[in-house]
């Protein structure tokens, strides 16, 4: 009898003491391992300060919010108890970001050459320069600029604004693109709203231009390793517009729906849908086709198109700067132009990834693909995809 009340004395004490060291306070919060970033972002990331509760303090999901900037990698965290307090040392690895990259697409009559010069933690600060020059030959020469600032806006907004500047020589035109826009992360959710100039100068010097007003709603549950992420990514854009020469207006709607899972040890199952529905003008449309969904199809100009895919990913070589995969895809799908009838394109393709771990960039991904209602092969590479 004198044995149990023991155990159950010695037990509550356990649980008391566990209670007590849980409600400690925070002492000190010490950032170890950073080179090029600013402590402060990582102190935008976590979620308590100095003289919290440390029970308010969850470990699982800072680590995932570093993983999730694509810049950052968790290093060891470790603990120290002093008296009443408990101090907290984070060890923080950072990924290469400051990126010269080439970008090659090469889908059937469609290649794409580009250059990018990319940082993604620009003066330390997590903020994004985006600078690019390509050439299509579907749509000719393009440069551009684009920055993200995620702290500059007060109420925790992030800043976006760029412009873009493309030269049609097919259809002798000169296209110009700016644009501004705020937005804001949540946890799990991210609203996006623009508003964007586009302006077409053919050589006769007459001009269409437009005012868009795209609108971004974007889900993520995912879970973040340092190279690959699974879950689920769910993502609306409304974009209307007003064609201020002819004095209408029209609409443009894309969706996306992407689920991924590792069934087994280092196996992945994916499922993808998308699909746009567009009433505008002709000079808006955009080409469908060699990217996710549709790589069984030589891009096309498209004002309606959705179609869908299932892929099965294995991981079977992980070391030290990189995860590389195989990859094996069915896709089945569908495109509508000028009011046309839809035309329908599915097949099976196959391909190898290459996710880099220290460095802050998406993947590279060589792809083969076979249209059986056309009886065509189609070859791409793509250098900046991502999963």
């Amino acid at each position: 009898m004198i044995k149990n009340v023991l155990v159950i004395l010695f037990s509550f004490l356990g649980i008391f003491a566990f209670s007590m060291e849980d409600d400690r306070v925070i002492g000190s919060i010490s950032i170890s391992g950073l080179k090029r970033t600013s402590e402060s972002v990582i102190y935008n990331l976590l979620e308590v300060k100095e003289g919290d509760r440390f029970s308010k303090f969850n470990e699982e999901c800072f680590k995932q919010e570093l993983l999730k900037t694509g810049i950052l990698r968790p290093g060891k965290i470790s603990y120290n108890q002093n008296e009443d307090k408990v101090d907290i040392n984070i060890l923080i690895h950072e990924k290469w970001t400051l990126l010269p990259v080439p970008i090659v697409s090469i889908s059937g009559e469609n290649q794409y050459y580009g250059f990018v010069l990319l940082e993604q933690n620009f003066l330390g600060l997590r903020k994004l320069l985006f600078i690019q020059s390509a050439y299509s030959t579907m749509t000719g020469l393009s440069g551009g600029i684009m920055y993200r600032d995620m702290d500059i806006l007060p109420g925790d907004l992030f800043l976006l604004l760029g412009g873009f500047l493309s030269n049609n020589s097919d259809e002798s035109y000169l296209h110009t693109t700016g644009f501004i826009g705020v937005g804001k992360e949540f946890t799990k959710l991210k609203i996006q709203n623009q508003i964007k100039y586009e302006n077409f100068l053919f050589d006769n010097f007459e001009q269409n231009q437009f005012i868009c007003n795209p609108i971004n709603f974007m889900y993520t549950d995912l879970f973040y390793t340092s190279a690959m992420q699974t879950g689920t990514k769910v993502s609306m854009t409304i974009t209307p517009g007003w064609d201020i020469e002819e004095l209408v207006m029209f609409l443009k709607l894309n969706n996306s729906f992407s689920y991924s899972k590792e069934i087994f040890r280092n196996l992945y199952l994916s499922g993808r849908l998308s699909s746009q529905f567009l009433d505008s003008p002709t000079l808006l449309e955009e080409y469908w086709g060699g990217s996710d969904n549709s790589r069984t199809l030589v891009p096309v100009l498209s004002d309606q198109y959705t179609g869908g895919s299932v892929l099965l990913e294995y991981a079977f070589l992980d070391f030290g700067a990189a995860v590389v995969t195989l990859m094996v895809s069915y896709e089945i799908g569908g495109y509508q132009h000028n009011n046309d009838n839809w035309n329908i394109y599915t097949g099976p393709g196959a391909g190898l990834r290459l996710y880099l771990k220290k460095i802050a960039m998406p993947a590279v991904g060589f792809n083969v693909a076979y249209n059986t209602i056309d009886n065509n092969f189609l070859f791409s590479v793509a250098m900046g995809m991502s999963r």
